[in-house]
């Protein structure tokens, strides 16, 4: 499924998140499924960044 915030997406890269988890179909919305990302940064990455 493609991805339906790309811009989101490319901004939380652009700052240094790491996408660490991909849930396929987590939630219906009328009557579509979608896709969830979680995103995540370190303390010490953030920092450096």
């Amino acid at each position: 499924m493609p991805l339906a915030n790309v811009a989101s997406v490319k901004l939380l890269e652009k700052i240094g998140m790491r996408r660490e988890s991909h849930l396929r179909e987590k939630e219906l919305i009328k009557g579509r499924w979608y896709d969830n990302f979680l995103y995540a940064i370190l303390e010490h990455e953030w920092k450096a960044n």
